[in-house]
């Protein structure tokens, strides 16, 4: 085996190949969440009562109207307490929501997709793309080097490319990837701008 020309970078490869797909495909349930909640007309329902109840204190503490607020922001509300230490800006959202649309009440029973992933943050899930697409570059890279050169390569090199169908599965990896790119850029846009009230 010592004799097989750039055996390490042959074997990065053979196991890139198979490994990227499936790394993913892993993403796919965190994907489908975060489109979930984007769609939830509910959730969308209780971020408005929230940056109601946001210009409501603003505007007893002096402060301007904001037009929106960062989803990232929404840790805060359990955190933020009344004159009553045991009373949260969370109970008051939940009170004014029972009190006004009980049904919106029911929003989690919409996000089914968030069981599948219940840890699941945008950190992580920018983390997880920022890896495989590095994964994804390093493969290309390996292709191109390993590419056989039609005058020079041996049998093996032509042999061990025909085996590997890496044309075939580096455009199959690409789609996923592009579509997967393309779906967390719109996801991050959502989670790192301002919710606006229409």
């Amino acid at each position: 085996m010592c004799k097989i020309p750039q055996l390490g970078q042959r074997l990065d490869l053979l196991l890139s190949v198979r490994e990227l797909p499936e790394s993913i495909r892993d993403l796919e349930p965190n994907i489908q969440a975060s489109k979930q909640l984007q769609s939830s007309p509910r959730f969308v329902a209780v971020l408005e009562y929230i940056l109601a109840m946001g210009n409501h204190l603003n505007e007893k503490a002096g402060k301007e109207v904001a037009k929106g607020f960062r989803l990232s922001s929404l840790a805060k509300l359990p955190l933020l307490r009344g004159r009553d230490r045991t009373f949260t800006l969370l109970h008051a959202l939940v009170e004014q929501i029972l009190s006004h649309e009980p049904e919106l009440a029911t929003f989690p029973q919409e996000l089914t997709e968030f069981e599948a992933v219940p840890d699941a943050s945008m950190k992580g899930l920018s983390a997880e793309v920022d890896v495989l697409k590095k994964e994804l570059e390093n493969l290309i890279q390996c292709r191109r080097l390993l590419k056989p050169r039609a005058s020079k390569a041996t049998a093996q090199e032509l042999q061990f490319c025909k085996e590997l169908k890496t044309e075939e599965d580096l455009k199959r990896i690409r789609e996923s990837w592009n579509g997967l790119e393309g779906t967390l850029k719109i996801i991050q846009l959502l989670w790192n701008t301002e919710i606006l009230k229409s």
